[in-house]
């Protein structure tokens, strides 16, 4: 399909040469139909279309023909329209992301933006845009391989497993309701960031005023439009994947007047000055919903799962053992902790046992495999799968401290460690609501602490059995 700017100057010169045309009104636009999954148009020639407001998720290469050269920031907006896609499950990401064994090499190219110009010049600015925007346009991959402690699967480790083939999704339906025990907050305080002269003075990073507009938003909740917030939820719903989560207007009307929740804003904001601002509050309203959905219906799940969880013996083809090593993408302009990159995989022996200096990982030896990354806070590297973050670090570094603190209680004991890399590899365990708590065994020989990377908390399974 080719867009036409001046269509009429096309007509035009099509008259002048005597070729003729005809007025098709049947089918509709070719282009108001180029994202149904049916769309037969493959190539779309006429860049503009990509710089006024038009969302696709179909664009997988772009070529630049006669842009580049003085369009400026709306090379980035090009650019930005070709890097959506709806992802596996609607999640918007790319698999990389969400898949921890990694991804075929197929995906990978399917889900990689290609950019080509027909002069090189126009790539020559186009990544000089990108660069001007802080984004980095080389990177290297390099792949870093685990190594599993087989000798701490001899003792007979005890994992919490859903029972095959179960997910809460098919087996329990969810009505979403109020909660008093669930209370969510929205904060939409500006940020203000003051950075004080000095040696050794950091950045100060302060909410700018505001107070809780809760009850501001209850006042005017009775002049939105709730079919659209109706609508607006379902899409929420879908993109979450809550597939057995139901709901109404109504529901939706009670959680927002009745639920516990606070809306932290500016002055101004709430309650609206006039009509026109109407629209703003609601988005407010749909954002606080969709927080106090998302609580609900965890909270849900995991009181299904913990309904529904068994032991089971860790075996050495546990997905959490078996994903092979990280891809690690280091920054290619940043040459010399690239080449410390090389020259750590070159000389594994180091990072498998000891923390290596200038380079983020965590030598802890009661993991059942190492090496164990973290986040890199100087982002000179991305691992996949993902690294710790900051929390769990410090709970790992917290644990093997404590546990050289405490070598005489231990004497006769043993503790493993054991990171579950993402959603579907293990048990995410719950924070307590206010009348429940966790009750645990007396200690048995053989612990099994396992780290959950969905939460960014961690909890401790002592013993073969968990209580409430």
């Amino acid at each position: 399909m080719i867009n036409i700017g001046d269509v009429a100057g096309l007509v035009k010169k099509l008259e002048d040469r005597e070729i003729p045309r005809e007025d098709e009104n049947i089918t509709g636009s070719l282009f108001s139909c180029i994202n149904e999954p049916n769309s037969t148009v493959n190539v779309l020639i006429g860049s503009r279309k990509f710089m006024e407001g038009w969302d696709s998720f179909r664009v997988s290469s772009m070529g630049l023909m006669n842009i580049g050269k003085g369009e400026g920031a709306q090379i980035i907006q090009l650019f930005g329209r070709g890097v959506r896609l709806w992802g596996k499950g609607l999640s918007l990401k790319r698999s990389s992301t969400a898949e921890s064994n990694g991804v075929s090499s197929h995906i990978r190219l399917l889900e990689t933006l290609n950019v080509f110009g027909v002069r090189a010049n126009y790539m020559a600015q186009f990544r000089e845009y990108l660069k001007q925007e802080g984004i980095e346009t080389d990177f290297e991959e390099i792949c870093l391989p685990i190594k599993v402690r087989e000798e701490f699967l001899k003792p007979g480790l005890q994992v919490l497993r859903l029972p095959e083939g179960e997910r809460f999704q098919d087996k329990r339906g969810v009505a979403l309701a109020v909660d008093s025990s669930i209370k969510v907050t929205l904060d939409l305080r500006p940020r203000l960031e003051l950075a004080r002269s000095g040696v050794g003075e950091a950045e100060v990073v302060e909410k700018v005023g505001g107070e809780d507009k809760a009850a501001a938003l209850r006042q005017c909740a009775p002049i939105f439009d709730w079919q659209r917030v109706h609508f607006n939820m379902l899409r929420f719903r879908e993109m979450k994947g809550y597939h057995n989560l139901s709901f109404t207007e109504t529901t939706l009307r009670e959680v927002l007047q009745k639920g516990r929740y606070e809306v932290l804003c500016p002055d101004g904001q709430l309650p609206p000055a006039k009509y026109s601002d109407v629209r703003q509050a609601e988005e407010i309203a749909v954002a606080v919903l969709r927080k106090y959905m998302t609580v609900f219906y965890d909270r849900k799940r995991r009181a299904w799962e913990q309904e529904n969880m068994k032991l089971a013996a860790l075996a050495p083809d546990d997905p959490n053992l078996t994903f092979g090593g990280f891809t690690l993408r280091v920054k290619s302009s940043n040459r010399a902790f690239l080449e410390q990159v090389h020259q750590l995989v070159k000389c594994a022996d180091e990072i498998y046992k000891k923390d290596v200096a200038n380079f983020p990982n965590i030598h802890f030896d009661r993991h059942l495999y190492q090496p164990l990354l973290v986040i890199d806070k100087q982002e000179r590297v991305e691992a996949t799968p993902p690294a710790l973050n900051e929390g769990e670090a410090n709970f790992v570094c917290d644990l093997r401290a404590w546990l050289q603190s405490q070598k005489a209680e231990f004497a006769d004991k043993e503790v493993f460690l054991l990171r579950n890399l993402t959603r579907g590899r293990g048990i995410g365990f719950f924070e307590a609501a206010p009348t429940e708590a966790f009750s645990t065994s007396p200690l048995h020989r053989t612990e099994l602490v396992s780290l959950d990377s969905r939460q960014g908390r961690s909890y401790p399974v002592v013993g073969p059995q968990l209580g409430r």
